[in-house]
């Protein structure tokens, strides 16, 4: 059945027509859904005679074998077919066998189905806000009609846009592109599908205990920049940390944050080499393993406890850089600046008060 509810007051000789014809509406390969991920029927809703209201809402009513297989209930939005185009209303209360459609003022077919497009940021704001998006209909970018799930066939965060997250989504085919940025607010998890499942080339910050999970990849692309909050630092298995995917790939030209609020490991998914180190918590950051740093250390706050491990410091004329954090050796630690076959670089300083106390280091190199 579909249950339809008019706002204002209805008046005029006349009444309202509903049917619905199983199978997909005839003319879906004009829409935005997949035919592989609907509501096989869909709902023809006709006026006749009826005035006085200003819109209406219609919650359309199905049983879970009418689902194709794989498609998520929830993730259905609903299709208006009228004058031979297709338009999106706005989803109201959906449950596993229903879905709302809100502020309708015309009549014609509606299509249940998972929007399936090609997405990318329009402005910065949350994730869940349609008016973060646009999509790619008919040759044009246009205003997108509902936020992109797991079934897009693309979704692109554009520089200079912020996208946040602040409800669990569930995605794959992400990419965070130069100059993009992608909060987490909350967690995302990572469907596996046919290709890359996120790629960051601008910035992904994993603020506190939110982080991205499932059985899809995440790559992190050289001059990318990660900002991580998990106490486990990132984990190459995947099984703790900030990203914990299916698999992970951190690639040596990113540059690594460490920003928790709680004593943090660089963790096993941290290179043996980086560009840019930031130690920005001041509950302290330790390494998990020896570092290679071919751009630049900044402490900012906190302190960067090096234990047994070494840090070594290649190419940057500015090897260190300093706010108020500083860096903890043990008698145990190697300090090295530059390696023999890399002896170039400008004349540097490091920063007064950079060292917790006065350093005890076992082998300090100078190339």
């Amino acid at each position: 059945p579909v249950i339809i509810g008019f706002a204002g007051t209805t008046n005029g000789a006349g009444f309202i027509t509903v049917s619905t014809t199983s199978g997909d509406h005839p003319m879906i390969g004009t829409s935005s859904f997949s035919p592989s991920y609907t509501v096989n029927r869909y709902w023809t809703i006709s006026n006749n005679g009826v005035t006085g209201y200003t819109s209406y809402d219609a919650t359309f009513n199905y049983i879970s074998s009418d689902l194709d297989p794989d498609t998520d209930p929830l993730s259905l939005v609903s299709g208006l077919y009228t004058g031979g185009a297709w338009t999106y209303p706005t989803n109201g209360t959906s449950t596993l066998t229903s879905l709302q459609a809100t502020g309708l003022t015309a009549f014609g077919d509606f299509q249940l189905g998972v929007y399936i497009g090609t997405f990318r940021s329009s402005a910065s704001g949350d994730w869940s806000q349609a008016s973060t998006w646009e999509v790619f209909v008919g040759g044009v970018w246009t205003g997108a009609p509902a936020v992109p799930s797991v079934g897009a066939n693309a979704v692109t965060i554009i520089s200079p846009h912020n996208v946040n997250v602040t409800s669990g989504i569930i995605i794959d085919e992400l990419t965070v592109e130069p100059g993009g940025v992608l909060t987490l607010g909350d967690s995302i998890e990572l469907n596996d599908g046919t290709g890359d499942d996120l790629t960051v080339g601008g910035t992904i910050i994993c603020s506190g205990s939110n982080i991205v999970y499932g059985t899809g990849s995440f790559i992190l692309s050289t001059a990318a920049d990660i900002e991580i909050g998990s106490p486990d630092g990132i984990d190459i298995t995947g099984l703790s940390g900030s990203i914990q995917t299916g698999t992970s790939s951190f690639d040596q030209g990113a540059n690594y944050s460490y920003s928790g609020s709680l004593s943090q490991l660089t963790g096993s998914g941290l290179p043996s080499t980086v560009n840019n180190l930031t130690i920005n918590n001041t509950g302290g950051v330790s390494l998990t393993s020896s570092v290679t740093l071919n751009g630049t250390l900044n402490l900012t706050a906190g302190v960067l406890n090096t234990g047994t491990r070494s840090l070594t410091f290649q190419n940057s004329d500015i090897p260190i850089s300093r706010t108020a954090g500083t860096i903890s050796f043990s008698s145990s630690s190697s300090l090295t600046f530059g390696t023999p076959g890399n002896t170039g670089g400008a004349a540097f300083t490091v920063p007064a008060a950079s060292f917790t106390s006065d350093p005890v280091i076992t082998d300090l190199t100078i190339n």
